[in-house]
C-alpha cells in the first residue's frame, strides 16, 4: 500500500511456518513526525498497532482478530556515491543490524540513476540473455492463475534444499516434477511430503516421508516407475518431517534428521537416523524455539538453530551425530547454508546485512569474507551451497541491490580472533556476477531464495519482476559464458 508516496505498509499473516517468520522484521525506522505518518497510513487501512515503541516490532489488528505482521518502509534518498548500482533504499542502513531477514521492498523500483539493465518481462519457456551477465535467463513457470485462485504457486523449495536431481534432468517444483529440457511435466502430483529430498546418488530416487496414512513413515520414490520403499515407520509419534522442513539427507544418503512430534506427550524430539541400518543414533527433545535442524553432508555434524522470531535468545548449536559435544555457533544465526572452505572444512555460511560469513563446524571459527565494500547494500537474503560438483562455493540472492551471484569461500586469515574480536578476516575469496533477481522481495513468496543445481553451472531463483508480476520460477545458466568469465 502507498499513501503519497510516503510509507509503504507491507501485511503478512503471522503464519506459525518457519519460512515466514525466519524474515518477518517490524520495525519503524523513524520516531517523531515519520511515526506519526505511519500510524495514519496504518488507520486508512483499518489497522491499530498496538506497541507504539519505535525500536520495537508492532502486532496489528484487523476486525476480523486475525493477527498481522507489519512491515514499515520509509523511503531514503539515493546514494550517489555507491559503489555498485544504487537502489531507491540503501537497505543496510535501512534494515537493523540484529534482524533476520529482509528489508522488504528495499530495493524494487528502479530509480533514475540505477545501472541495473532493464529487461522485458519474459515469456513463458523462453530464453533471453541477462544482460548483466550475458547467461541465459528462462521463465519456467506461469503462476498468473495460481495467484489468483486457490492453487499452490509453482516454486523450489528453498535455498538449503536441491531442487534438481543427480544428473540436473528433473526439477521439483512443488506440486510438479518437470524436465529440465523441455520444461514439461514428468509428475503432477506429490510423490512424498513437501521436505522431500532428492537422491545424491540416484538420479531417479527422492527420500522423504510419506503420508501412509499419517506422516510418520520414511520412504523412497522412485520418479520413474513411481514405486514406493518404506524405510522405516516412526510409530511412537504423529507426525515426522526431514529437520522441521529444512533438513537434508547426507551426501552418500545414509543419515538423515527428522523432528517427530507426539501428540500423547506434547513434545517434538530431534532424531538422527542411520537410513541404512534403520536405527537411531541419537534423540534429544526439541526447544520451543527450535527452527530447524539437520545433518551436514560429511555426517559428522549435527546443527540446529533454535531460533523463531521474535526471539530473545536465537542461538545455532552443532552437535555429534548422538548429539553430545553441544557447542555454541552464534547467537545471531542467519539465512545460510553447509558448505566446505578453501581448506576442505565443513562450515556453515551464513547471509547477513552487509556481509557473508562462515563458521567452521570442528570449532566455531567465525570468518568474515570483508563482502562490505565489495557487494554493499545487500541487505539479507538466502545462500545455496549445493553444488556438490563445485566443492566450495556458495551462490547468493540478496534483497537490497537484487543480486544474483556466487562466492568461493576463502580460508581464515588466521585461527584466532584478535582481542575483542569474535570474527577472524577470510582471504582468498572470489566473487562472481550472475545478474539481478529483479524480485520485490515484498513477501516470503516473492523472495528470490536462490537454489543452485549439483554442477554449479545452473541457478533457479523466484522473481515477482519487482512487484509486477505474479512470483514466477526462472533459471539462470552458465552453459554459454564460462564461469571464468563472471569474475570480477
Amino acid at each position: 500500500m502507498k499513501d503519497s508516496g510516503d510509507c509503504h505498509v507491507v501485511n503478512r499473516v503471522v503464519d506459525s511456518h518457519k519460512f515466514l517468520r525466519r524474515w518477518e522484521r517490524m520495525l519503524a525506522t523513524t520516531c517523531g513526525n515519520e511515526l506519526e505518518m505511519v500510524d495514519a497510513c496504518l488507520r486508512r487501512s483499518g489497522i491499530v498497532r498496538h506497541d507504539t515503541s519505535c525500536n520495537a516490532p508492532n502486532r496489528i489488528s484487523r476486525s476480523a482478530g486475525v493477527f498481522f505482521t507489519v512491515l514499515i518502509l520509509i523511503a531514503l534518498p539515493v546514494r550517489s556515491d555507491s559503489l555498485a548500482p544504487p537502489t531507491a533504499v540503501d537497505c543496510a542502513e535501512a534494515a537493523p543490524q540484529d534482524a533476520k531477514g529482509p528489508s522488504p521492498a528495499c530495493a524494487t523500483k528502479k530509480t533514475a540513476n540505477d545501472a541495473r539493465p532493464a529487461l522485458p518481462w519474459p515469456g513463458l519457456a523462453s530464453t533471453v540473455h541477462e544482460p548483466s551477465s550475458g547467461l541465459r535467463l528462462t521463465r519456467i513457470t506461469d503462476n498468473r492463475a495460481r495467484a489468483t485462485e486457490d492453487q499452490q504457486l509453482l516454486r523450489h523449495h528453498y535455498s538449503k534444499r536441491q531442487a534438481w536431481n543427480r544428473d540436473e534432468t528433473l526439477l521439483d517444483l512443488s506440486t510438479r516434477i518437470i524436465d529440465t529440457h523441455t520444461y514439461k511435466e514428468v509428475l503432477s502430483y506429490d510423490p512424498l511430503a513437501a521436505n522431500r529430498n532428492w537422491s545424491n546418488i540416484d538420479p531417479d530416487l527422492m527420500i522423504g516421508i510419506r503420508f501412509n496414512p499419517t506422516p510418520i513413515e520414511l520412504a523412497s520414490f522412485n520418479v520413474r516407475t513411481e514405486r514406493y520403499e518404506t524405510l522405516y515407520r516412526f510409530e511412537d509419534y504423529d507426525k515426522c518431517t526431514f529437520g522441521h522442513s529444512e533438513g537434508s539427507v547426507t551426501a552418500d544418503d545414509s543419515r538423515v534428521v527428522l523432528t517427530c512430534y507426539s501428540e500423547k506427550s506434547g513434545t517434538t524430539d530431534i532424531i538422527a537416523f542411520d537410513i541404512k541400518r534403520g536405527r537411531q543414533i541419537g534423540r534429544m527433545v526439541a526447544a520451543e524455539n527450535m527452527n530447524w535442524a539437520s545433518f551436514s553432508p560429511s555426517g559428522e555434524f549435527i546443527v540446529v538453530e533454535n531460533n523463531t522470531y521474535p526471539d530473545p535468545n536465537p542461538e545455532l548449536l552443532r552437535y555429534a551425530p548422538d548429539f553430545s559435544e553441544p557447542l555454541l555457533l552464534s547467537t545471531d544465526p542467519q539465512h545460510g547454508d553447509f558448505a566446505v572452505n578453501a581448506a576442505g572444512d565443513e562450515v556453515y555460511a551464513m547471509l547477513d546485512s552487509a556481509d557473508i560469513l562462515y563458521i567452521r563446524l570442528k570449532d566455531g571459527l567465525t570468518v568474515s569474507l570483508g563482502m562490505h565494500d565489495r557487494l554493499p547494500g545487500i541487505s539479507y537474503g538466502h545462500l545455496s551451497c549445493r553444488s556438490v560438483q563445485r566443492p566450495g562455493w556458495c551462490y547468493y540472492s540478496t534483497h537490497g541491490q537484487q543480486l544474483l551471484g556466487a562466492i568461493r569461500l576463502g580460508s581464515p586469515e588466521s585461527e584466532k580472533p584478535g582481542l575483542f574480536r569474535k570474527k577472524v578476516a577470510g582471504t582468498g575469496s572470489v566473487i562472481e556476477h550472475w545478474g539481478y533477481n529483479r524480485s520485490s522481495a515484498a513477501d516470503y513468496a516473492a523472495q528470490a531464495k536462490v537454489s543452485v543445481s549439483p554442477s554449479g553451472r545452473s541457478i533457479v531463483f523466484t522473481s515477482d519482476w519487482n512487484g509486477e508480476q505474479a512470483p514466477d520460477e526462472f533459471i539462470l545458466q552458465a552453459d554459454e559464458v564460462t564461469l571464468d568469465g563472471l569474475l570480477h
